[in-house]
Order: C-alpha cells, then structure tokens, then sequence
C-alpha cells in the first residue's frame, strides 16, 4: 500500500517526529475523506507519534482526543513521547 503523502501518519514516520493537530478542522484539511471519519469518532484533535526502536520506525501511535486541545506544551509532549517509547519497545 502506497502511502500518502501529507498525511500526519506519514508525515510522523517519514520526519520521525510527532504530528499533532488541535481541531477538527487541522485534521480535516487532510481531505475529504477525513471529513466523514472525523465527525463519525468525533474526533476534535489528534496526536500521531512515531513507533522508534533503534534506527527503524516500526508504525506510529494515534491518539484521537473527543475535546479541543490547546497546543501540546513541552512537558505534555515529553510525556506522550515517552509512551510512544514504551509503546515501540
């Protein structure tokens, strides 16, 4: 499966960075199809990290939030990161 680029899943792997996006519409501009899924988990903000073990991303981490997020400051992204750590091992 070819993947697509721009989307916060590749994005994640291919920078080996989180993604995180903070409303439905960030999420949405995806694209189309993104509209449908969203509203259907209600989905309002989304964090995707990347699954680091070594030198090899083995897949990522997607947390779908049902509430509005303010910009993820450091200590929450240290924190997310971690379990992402736990989550790759």
């Amino acid at each position: 499966v070819k993947a697509e680029l721009g989307l916060p899943a590749t994005r994640a792997v291919q920078s080996r960075k989180p993604y995180y996006s903070h409303d439905r519409a960030e999420y949405e501009a995806h694209g189309p199809k993104f509209v449908a899924t969203a509203r259907d988990l209600g989905l309002k903000a989304e964090a995707v990290l990347p699954l680091i073990v070594g030198s090899k991303v083995l897949g990522v981490l997607i947390l779908i939030f049902t509430e509005s997020a303010q910009p993820f400051d450091e200590e929450q992204d240290a924190y997310l990161r971690a379990v992402a750590e736990l989550c790759a091992q």
